[in-house]
């Protein structure tokens, strides 16, 4: 003002900050955990995140890519027991032999394969025949317990029983179906078959005893069958199945979109250790 002389420039500009910036690594979610390796015994499930972003200019790189945990810890089933010298005398049931529990795998596996189970005929060399597996349609399991036992065979020379008794009800969980299906908590219905058999030495009897559990079917409130693949059946099952009724899924094939909470498969067998954990042994 007043002839004085004006401002010179007020503002400054220059460069700063010209590196590239730093990118941090960025991973998508976590993928559903795997099937676990063993159906008992303890086994282990992974589960995993890829990369969506890398890092870049120095930024923090990915971590924690991949998780593992324990699963079906439930002890596995002592299928086969033998010992020598008869059931009249202080002998003891020791795990079978290789041999013996290799003939009883491959026989088992044939048996299966026909659709039915494997009865022994013969202690001494685990030899057998097919026969139809037990009829699991019409026991009453409305009490939640094991059922009274169904005799499979009954002859001179072997026993064999069979088992039937519930599992709990497993949360469910499914990115395809409506909101009630999360809720149906599928149950397995599960056949524990015991055998004992001895062969008639004369100097010294081979006695045998096989235990299996096994998942024979899965089923959810009969209301559900309208969003699966399953059928309706006649079951006496209490609670779970209201009005006599259940959707039944048979060898307990569940549908592929259905999975547990946490995003693992769902796997009736293992549930039917559980099961087989629970129950009273009886000592044959």
């Amino acid at each position: 003002m007043y002839g004085g002389r004006p401002c010179g420039d007020l503002i400054q500009h220059q460069e700063c900050s010209d590196h590239p910036c730093p990118v941090d690594c960025r991973l998508a979610p976590w993928s559903a955990w795997t099937k676990c390796s063993r159906p008992c015994g303890g086994g282990q499930q992974t589960r995993s995140r890829p990369i969506q972003a890398s890092a870049k200019n120095g930024g923090k790189a990915c971590a924690g890519r991949s998780e593992n945990r324990k699963c079906n810890v439930v002890p596995c089933q002592v299928q086969c027991q033998s010992r020598v010298g008869g059931y009249g005398q202080d002998f003891d049931f020791a795990k079978c032999s290789s041999s013996i529990q290799n003939i009883l795998h491959q026989e088992q596996k044939k048996c299966k394969g026909k659709g039915q189970d494997f009865v022994l005929k013969r202690a001494s060399d685990a030899s057998g025949d097919c026969i139809a597996p037990p009829a699991v349609d019409g026991v009453d399991l409305s009490s939640g317990g094991v059922s009274s036992k169904l005799p499979l065979l009954r002859a001179k020379e072997s026993v064999m029983d069979a088992d039937v008794a519930l599992s709990c009800p497993v949360s469910i969980n499914s990115k395809l179906t409506p909101e009630e299906v999360r809720d149906a908590e599928p149950y397995a219905v599960c056949v524990t078959t015991t055998q004992r058999i001895c062969s008639d030495f004369e100097s010294s009897p081979t006695c045998l005893m096989t235990e299996q559990t096994k998942c024979s079917e899965v089923c959810v409130g009969a209301k559900f069958c309208q969003k699966t693949m399953g059928t309706i059946q006649s079951r006496k099952h209490g609670w779970r199945s209201p009005g006599g009724y259940a959707c039944c899924f048979k060898d307990c094939k569940l549908p592929d979109f259905w999975y547990a909470e946490d995003g693992s498969p769902l796997e009736p067998a293992s549930w039917c250790h559980q099961t087989h954990s629970s129950r009273v042994h009886l000592d044959l």
